[in-house]
């Protein structure tokens, strides 16, 4: 990690106020109290007065005296000057005296108990740090904790250089002190065995290592026994017997990612104190890695089959129909002949016989009863047994199973699997095995008349049924993450009470269900009593048959004219341009730092992550990528291994669209605390284990879908990339629970399909809004907690009164599982598909469910009173379906199908087309601002609704396709930017440096 970790820009910001500062901040911060004001008496000058005022509060409220006083928020300034009864503007006049400045903060430092940091006080914050830094060591992290800490100790921040170095040595202490500690647990012989992982093997004709460290490509049996047979082979070692607890997880998985991207060699040039740790750390995560893969892969599996079990069922239905017309015309000609009188009875068989032989007469019999017999999927899926076998003995051998609630009448019937695979001689039905789990569905064919099972059937079910209980928690897994116990998931019992008000803190909402209960029935019966006056006079809401039924409101026209002016000054350039010059504004090249903490091995480093980025935006491989931009395939595919990592494109990410935030114009699009989500499908053209079929977008192909997190400034805070077939609602909260920019995300949209009941409640508790668009208004249903509302008209459409006793018996328990999401304990999706997929509905599902629906009918009331609330969120969601086509544009070489095999890898392509994505969008907003001040400047009068009307999403002025140069191409002008299109563009924008 280089020394330094901030931009020059985030250092000017760390240093000075922020550039907003909310209406609860400037009463609690900057409120002058008596005591403050006694302090005041003391200063003359009205400028003093108001820039002791600023300093003091400047310090209850940062921790530190800005650099710049006159940085402060204009509302700040305004605020203290109404107090003091003075002119903001005299501001101006204060600081002209470095003594009077040094004196004024040394009496505030004395007077709110605060003093300078000394030596000792940074050797303590450093030792604090580093244990921080072995918990998380994230830079962003380390500086906002460092930053608490000094302000709980009344310790002025120093300056932010300072922190940065103290925060670079803590991590620097805290890698030596992971090495020191798991390389005292090991002895010599263990040494020796570790090495063993980086010797070649010429069975598998590659080292231990690289065939630990691959991934699997697919869900077929032999991926599956290939993953069992890794996870038998790392279990071998013993890894309980290290005492690898002595450091934290996270370290544990920093380790583990060094030795998953370095080379054989590269581990063997380390010095033995870091080598073998390193491995220790591999083979830990390897367990629990292995364990999750396992399991989806499992899962994927019976998933396929279950599919290719439907459609055998519908081919059947399909055959049966084409042999019922064959059948048909049969049994007419039969009929013809025993309904024909001149025919005598003696003669009818052997007519029917000229007509239908015996043999085929008995064989259409036999295809009647055939047809008769009940099919379903479950026979079909049946069929599979023996492939089944080939790896589901080795499976139920291999894992741990546990229940969540014993006993479990499941795990038994495992047990009993396990004691029949180990006869020689396995008979065809068994007896005296639970059965309790067996559904309705299956029993029929499992049970037998005599009482006993059915070996094949019983065990197949065991494999369904196993799979539902393993995804709703039911069962859990040793040594698994995604698969673990529900309640390991949630802050523990005993730290729970110690973060409850830390969680009440952060998210402003009732800490006793009755009164948030009583403060939403106020709310709830208000809304409705707005709704009955609203159906008298508002045309475009009525009620029709007892349903509540909203007329679509007319799109707003666009305004081309400005928009068109705007393109046409746009300067034209190369992507790769685009991407260098983005890079000069923001510095994002110096967050990519290397993974094992090393200095860079190539010159130019900047442009070899520029061709990384780009080739994985693009849909390009590097073997083609080394045409296009004149570098070695072998130094791109380093570079990527090394610097192109979730982390390191997350943090990229955040500052641009901290840059994009920090733009006037992205203001007039949006505040940057309303953003939406959607999924974007691409076509797989390889066998990867988590793209799954969709006809409907892939034929007869697999895809992935790629999720983006978009801001009312058009900025994507985040993506994911998950498969098509799972549900969007899933993955809504993972980031904006995860976002680390500047944008405070209070609202968030989604399309229909985006919704559940349980969203809502989720949303609600963690401080938020949900407001999803509402195509189907009419099918959804209001509820109320007291059924005696009076009113005029909406009577018929409240369907149900709500639960009560049930949201009051679990606030505790909800507020809870809401503080684990806020405080990271858990990955809301992780938890969501939990909590919904357990069997009869977890108690805790049923409660949020019914708070839910609580919050959902205060939100669908307020969506129907205000047309302009509905317009907000349609133009919200218009915004992400933009960046749709800007993305499908970009992600178009190789005909836009995805070539790489792995997960990390799609997460890869998917973080890096984002960053582009986002590139574009900065780039474009400073230059359209730049073509708005110089059309201004010529005389033409633009207003604010015409800026809100403009959108960044524009690409033809972009030049995609070619050789990428990071050169720019044409002389800068003397404001740092390139010259408008047309030599009066360029004269208006200013002339060009010598």
């Amino acid at each position: 990690m280089p020394p330094r970790f901030l931009s020059a820009q985030d250092r000017q910001q760390f240093n000075n106020f922020p550039a907003v500062i909310e209406d609860s901040d400037l009463i609690t911060y900057f409120w002058l109290t008596p005591a403050d004001q006694d302090q005041l008496l003391a200063v003359r000058q009205d400028s003093n007065r108001l820039g002791f005022a600023l300093l003091l509060c400047a310090l209850r409220y940062l921790g530190f005296f800005p650099h710049d006083l006159h940085s402060a928020p204009g509302n700040v300034v305004e605020y203290l000057a109404q107090q003091l009864g003075s002119d903001p503007a005299v501001l101006t006049d204060y600081g002209n005296r470095a003594p009077t400045r040094r004196d004024h903060q040394q009496r505030i430092m004395t007077y709110l108990g605060f003093r300078r940091i000394q030596r000792a006080d940074r050797d303590g914050l450093l030792d604090w740090l580093s244990h921080r830094a072995l918990e998380n060591d994230r830079p962003s992290v380390l500086l906002q904790q460092a930053s608490e800490r000094l302000y709980q100790q009344r310790l002025v921040r120093p300056a932010i250089t300072t922190l940065e170095r103290l925060i670079v040595s803590a991590r620097q202490r805290a890698d030596e002190r992971t090495y020191q500690l798991l390389a005292a647990t090991l002895d010599a012989a263990t040494y020796q065995q570790l090495d063993t992982l980086l010797q070649p093997d010429t069975t598998r004709g590659t080292t231990l290592l690289s065939w630990l460290r691959r991934p699997a490509r697919g869900h077929n049996a032999d991926d599956l026994l290939d993953a069992l047979a890794k996870l038998q082979t790392v279990r071998a070692w013993g890894i309980d017997d290290w005492n690898l607890a002595v450091v934290p997880p996270a370290r544990i998985q920093h380790l583990a990612q060094i030795a998953r991207h370095s080379s054989n060699q590269a581990l063997q040039r380390k010095a033995p104190q870091q080598r073998y740790p390193t491995l220790m750390a591999f083979l830990a995560d390897a367990r629990e890695r292995l364990t999750d893969e396992i399991l989806d892969l499992y899962d994927h599996r019976l998933a396929q089959t279950l599919r290719d079990a439907r459609n055998d069922l519908r081919a059947h239905h399909l055959h049966l129909t084409d042999a019922l017309q064959k059948q048909v015309w049969v049994l007419g000609q039969i009929a013809n002949i025993v309904l024909d009188d001149a025919i005598p009875d003696s003669q009818v068989r052997p007519r029917i016989f000229d007509v239908l032989s015996r043999s085929r007469l008995t064989q259409f019999v036999a295809e009647i009863e055939t047809q008769q017999s009940n099919l379903d999927a479950i026979h079909f899926f049946g069929s599979r047994y023996a492939y089944f076998r080939r790896f589901f003995p080795t499976l139920i051998d291999t894992l741990h199973f546990h229940p969540h609630q014993p006993p479990e009448s499941l795990l038994q019937a495992l047990d009993a699997l396990r004691a029949l695979n180990a006869m020689p001689h396995k008979p065809r039905s068994l007896y005296a095995v639970p059965t309790d789990f067996v559904p309705a569905a299956w029993r029929s064919r499992v049970m037998n008349r005599d009482g006993g099972v059915d070996r094949r059937w019983y065990e197949l079910c065991v494999m369904a049924q196993l799979r539902d209980a393993l995804r709703s928690g039911r069962i859990w897994v040793e040594h698994s993450r995604r698969y673990a116990n529900l309640e390991t998931y949630l802050i523990p019992p005993s730290q729970w009470t110690a973060l409850r008000p830390v969680f009440l803190d952060l998210v402003p909402i009732a800490t006793d269900g009755e009164q948030r209960l009583i403060q939403l029935q106020a709310e709830l019966e208000a809304a409705f009593q707005r709704l009955d006056a609203q159906l008298a006079n508002d045309a475009a809401v009525r009620i029709a048959d007892g349903k509540l039924t909203l007329t679509p409101f007319q799109g707003e026209a666009d305004e081309p004219s400005l928009s068109q002016q705007i393109q046409a000054l746009l300067p034209r350039l190369q992507l790769a341009e685009l991407l260098h010059e983005v890079d000069t504004w923001t510095l994002f090249s110096q967050l990519f730092n290397h993974g094992g903490g090393h200095t860079p091995r190539v010159d130019q480093l900047d442009r070899h992550l520029y061709a990384v980025l780009l080739a994985q935006a693009r849909n390009i491989d590097f073997q083609q990528m080394t045409a296009i931009v004149d570098l070695s395939y072998r130094q791109l595919l380093w570079c990527n291994n090394w610097y192109v990592r979730e982390e390191t494109l997350q943090a990229v990410t955040n500052a641009i669209v901290n840059h994009q935030y920090r733009q006037p114009l992205s203001h007039a699009w949006g505040d940057g605390r309303l953003s939406s989500s959607d999924g974007q499908r691409f076509p797989v053209a390889v066998r990867t284990q988590n793209a799954t079929p969709l006809p409907r977008y892939f034929g007869f192909g697999r895809g992935l879908t790629f999720l983006t997190w978009t801001s009312n400034q058009y900025s994507q805070y985040g993506t994911l990339v998950t498969p098509p077939t799972h549900r969007e609602a899933t993955y809504t909260l993972d980031k904006i629970l995860d976002n680390e920019t500047d944008l405070d995300i209070r609202e968030h949209t989604t399309d229909t399909e985006g919704y559940t009941d349980l969203m809502f409640a989720l949303f609600d508790l963690l401080g938020m809004q949900f407001a999803p668009r509402l195509r189907d208004l009419s099918d959804t249903q209001l509820y109320c907690l007291d059924p005696h509302i009076t009113s005029t008209h909406i009577q018929s459409i409240i369907t149900r009164k709500l639960n009560h006793d049930l949201i009051l018996r679990h606030w505790d328990e909800m507020l809870h599982l809401a503080a684990s999401l806020k405080l990271k304990w858990v990955t809301a999706s992780l938890l969501i598909r939990k909590l919904q997929a357990f069997p009869r509905q977890h108690v805790l599902t049923t409660a949020l469910q019914e708070y839910g629906r609580l919050i959902k009918t205060l939100f669908i009331l307020r969506y129907v009173e205000s047309e302009a609330y509905r317009r907000q969120i349609g133009a919200q969601l218009n915004k992400g379906e933009k960046l749709h086509a800007l993305r499908a544009h970009l992600f178009s070489a190789n005909r836009g199908r995805i070539r790489k095999p792995y997960p990390d890898d799609h997460l890869n392509q998917a973080n890096c087309l984002n960053l582009i994505i986002n590139a574009i969008i900065t780039w474009n907003t400073v230059y359209m601002q730049a073509a708005i001040d110089h059309l201004q400047q010529h005389g033409q009068v633009i207003s604010e609704d015409a800026l809100a009307q403009l959108s960044p999403v524009r690409f033809a002025h972009i030049n995609v396709h070619g050789k990428y140069s990071f050169d720019i191409s044409v002389p800068l002008l003397n404001n740092g930017l390139r010259p408008f299109t047309g030599d009066a563009g360029t004269a208006a924008f200013g002339a060009a440096p010598d």
